[in-house]
This record gives C-alpha cells, structure tokens and sequence, in this order.
C-alpha cells in the first residue's frame, strides 16, 4: 500500500460528478484486481497497480514531452517570424513548409 490521503468511493463520485454506485462498482473491480485496499473505510494504491501502470504512465510522459517540444517550436517559429517584420496574427502562406505537425507515435 503506497502513503497518500486516502479516499471513499463517495467522494470519489461526488468530486467527479459520477453516480455512486458506478464509481462502487468500479472501485469493487479494482480491489478484486489488487489494484486498490481498503483500510479504514479509505482506499489506497497498491504495489501492484504500481507496477501494472508503468507502460502507461510512460506512454503519456513521453507525450506530454513531445507536445512540450511541439509548442517550443512553435513559440520559436513566432518569435523569429516577429524579427523578420513578419505579423504573427496573419495566417501562413499555404507553402509555409517551416513545421510540419504530427500526432503521437503510438
């Protein structure tokens, strides 16, 4: 079990506007799957989701810093664009080949 406030299915579903009995049936999924344990009427992560949720948590690391790079050079773009007297509020030509924006890799 990992340390952390602990939380009740209620106020799970109360916070993300849910019913509560969605979020108990949920919640009863996670702990069959030891994903989850219930210690004092809270719940807590287990080692075990831990270790289940890496590839994913990876997956959107790596996304949030692709995007990060997207926007940097998007901002780098604009800034040069601005020294060449260049209006950043005007739309590219349809030849402007300076950046070409691609989706996620997965």
């Amino acid at each position: 079990m990992f340390p952390g406030l602990g939380a009740n299915a209620r106020r799970i579903a109360d916070s993300l506007s849910i019913p509560n009995e969605t979020v108990r049936r949920k919640v009863t999924e996670l702990l069959d799957a030891g994903w989850l344990v219930r210690e004092s009427g809270k719940l807590y992560f287990t080692a075990l989701a831990d270790q289940q949720l890496a590839p994913a948590r990876e997956l959107i690391e790596a996304l949030a810093i692709e995007n990060y790079q997207t926007i940097a050079a998007l901002l780098s773009i604009r800034k040069n664009s601005n020294r060449g007297g260049v209006d950043p509020k005007t739309k590219p030509d349809a030849g402007d080949q300076r950046l070409t924006l691609r989706g996620p890799k997965w």
